[in-house]
């Protein structure tokens, strides 16, 4: 079955009880757990909650193998973004564990970066905002 929706124009998606055009009926099956194809976004694949169109509430979003940098996110959406508490992994093993929103690391998280040569540090413990360190922390 092909949904559409503003983030992708076009889902492949799979749920049991959604299967050959059937309608939720109620809200909870408004939000079930589904498998999401997302063929116009180079393949990569979501597993999770679905709400109204977007993904929302827990889920893992898989990248394609031609991803430039991301391996991985498993946490919660809102509106098709990373938002509450969520793990991303990285091409390179960087990980980071912590919060999210409207996409961006915000809040209290860790990331691991790729130990490479000498580096000066290879963690981050601490508050974020807007995908920069803010606030207390420490390099480790």
């Amino acid at each position: 079955m092909v949904k559409e929706s503003k983030y992708s124009m076009a889902i492949r998606y799979f749920c049991p009880t959604q299967a050959h055009g059937a309608k939720a009926k109620s809200k909870v099956e408004e939000s079930l757990v589904c498998k999401f194809l997302l063929p116009r976004l180079n393949g990569n694949c979501y597993e999770g909650n679905f709400k109204s169109g977007e993904f929302s509430g827990f889920g893992k979003m898989t990248f394609a193998a031609n991803h430039p940098f991301l391996k991985s996110y498993t946490g919660h959406f809102d509106e098709n973004q990373f938002h509450g508490w969520g793990e991303l992994w990285h091409l390179n093993d960087e990980e980071y564990k912590g919060e999210f929103k409207n996409g961006k690391k915000h809040g209290n998280g860790q990331m691991v970066y790729a130990t490479t040569g000498n580096a000066e540090f290879v963690s981050y413990r601490g508050q974020w905002e807007e995908d920069e360190f803010n606030g207390i922390g420490a390099l480790v």
